[in-house]
């Protein structure tokens, strides 16, 4: 009799642990789907499934996820449509977290898709549910040539990002040497529509990195002109942007200096340098300086 009774026991004692287990397993699986990229949690679901007995039924919402998933996987002819798996499996596995065969298919579809840190974690998941022997190999030799393809990966964008620096440095410079073979004399013929032409020489000066001054030095006549014109310019791209000094001797009125801002362009063979006309002037005199008013569009070229 009392042998009968502690077999009672035991029993009673099993199934109420059971009972906890797949009450437990109810909880996790709800905690999952609101974290769903918590990986310890999904270890402790397979982990926990694992002893239960009869094993949990795959709900049909779950199934219906993975047929999907499997038709669009099998027909797909690009990484969008593999994407779709994907996504399909995922949804699955949210519902049914301990089913390995969606784990393996999963893996499956990502290792297709190149996305080879979602195929390892996955085939890592499908290993925790103890496949059979042949099965376990299989998969742990997929893991394996999936974490092969994941470092020649590394190493191929590695060399990539290597050959893009390498690149950049040389275009840079060249487009260093470049700019600093702007340094020289350039020309302004100001009456170029007229019988004569006039011309104005300035010399530029790489002041910086992406920066250069441009002086007035001479006329064609050797008479006109501004006693100092300086145009400071800074470079981006092929826009220029600067200010324009300009030091003048006005009759009656003295020396007085005009500033103001300039804004232009550098052509892409650097041959020509063109500035629109300066605007928001500023005077340094009481006078009126009508002997200088604002260049107006001013196409340079370098001397031949």
């Amino acid at each position: 009799m009392s042998l009968i009774l502690g077999f009672l026991s035991l029993a009673s004692t099993a199934l109420l642990q059971a009972q906890t287990n797949r009450e437990q397993l109810s909880q996790y699986v709800a905690d999952l789907q609101k974290r769903p990229d918590d990986h310890s949690l999904r270890e402790k679901i397979i982990k926990l499934v694992q002893g239960l007995e009869p094993r949990p039924e795959v709900p049909e919402d779950a199934r219906r996820h993975f047929v999907k998933a499997a038709t669009i996987q099998k027909e797909s002819k690009d990484a969008q449509a593999l994407d779709l798996a994907i996504n399909e499996y995922k949804q699955a596995l949210l519902i049914a977290p301990w089913w390995a065969e969606a784990y393996y298919n999963l893996g499956v579809a990502s290792e297709q898709a190149s996305r080879l840190d979602t195929a390892i974690d996955a085939l890592k998941l499908y290993l925790l549910t103890n496949p059979s022997g042949t099965e376990a190999r299989e998969a742990q030799d997929r893991l394996y040539a999936i974490e092969g393809k994941k470092d020649l990966a590394a190493r191929n964008a590695a060399a990539e990002a290597e050959a893009a620096t390498r690149k950049e440095q040389e275009e840079a410079a060249r487009r260093d040497e470049a700019f600093r073979r702007l340094a020289g004399t350039w020309v302004w013929n100001d009456n170029k529509n007229s019988r004569y032409d006039h011309f104005n020489y300035y010399e530029l000066t790489v002041t910086g990195k992406r920066e250069f001054t441009l002086k007035w030095t001479r006329s064609s006549d050797e008479v006109y002109g501004p006693w100092e014109e300086v145009y400071r310019v800074s470079v981006d791209g092929l826009q220029l942007s600067g200010t324009v000094s300009v030091l003048l001797h006005v009759l009656n009125c003295g020396n007085g200096r005009v500033t103001a801002n300039v804004t232009g362009r550098l052509s892409e063979a650097g041959d020509k340098i063109e500035f629109e006309k300066a605007t928001s002037l500023q005077w340094s005199s009481s006078c009126q300086m009508q002997s200088w008013v604002p260049r107006p569009r001013m196409t340079l070229v370098r001397e031949r």
